[in-house]
């Protein structure tokens, strides 16, 4: 298992390895695959986009890590926010205050060259990018969204600020 490990791309040999839900060592694993899409109604502070399948909740009571803004919308059934495409930027924006930057789900922990979904671990082919984003570093490996919608941008993971969960939810044909 070592020797095929070793031969794997890092992004697949670590989703190899976080199987199930564990803690080893300081590897963290969750198992954030959604198995079933929303029927139900939305839960409080969900803004549904029914148009992209997703609903979207602001949370800006407390500044936290980028790790600890994932934890806590897996906690609640949700993903970190995956800003994939200008309308989702545009979707987020009426969702978030307006004067509060946030953590989204995006990362480059497997590839310090690409940018990954925290929703399916690929890679995430669009990012709206804020002019001269990503920041190149060691250390910048977690995304951001600007508070004023001039799009995403590199951080550190210790870095504190609100943040930004997604649900599925049916996607309708508006």
């Amino acid at each position: 298992m070592a020797a095929l490990l070793v031969s794997l791309p890092l992004q697949i040999a670590c989703q190899i390895m976080c199987g199930t839900n564990s803690t080893n060592n300081n590897l963290n694993c969750f198992d954030n695959t959604p198995s079933f899409q929303q029927h139900a109604p939305l839960s409080k502070g969900y803004v549904a986009f029914p148009d992209i399948g997703r609903a979207f909740k602001s949370y800006h009571d407390k500044e936290v890590t980028w790790d600890e803004a994932r934890r806590r919308c897996i906690e609640n059934g949700a993903n970190l926010a995956v800003i994939d495409s200008l309308t989702t930027q545009d979707y987020i924006m009426k969702v978030k205050p307006a004067m509060s930057s946030a953590h989204v789900g995006i990362h480059r922990f497997f590839n310090g060259e690409e940018w990954t979904s925290v929703k399916n671990g690929l890679p995430v082919s669009l990012v709206p990018w804020a002019p001269n984003q990503p920041f190149e570093g060691a250390d910048l490996k977690c995304g951001g969204m600007w508070h004023d919608g001039r799009g995403l941008f590199s951080e550190t993971c210790t870095d504190k600020r609100h943040f930004l969960c997604e649900i599925s939810i049916p996607k309708e044909n508006v």
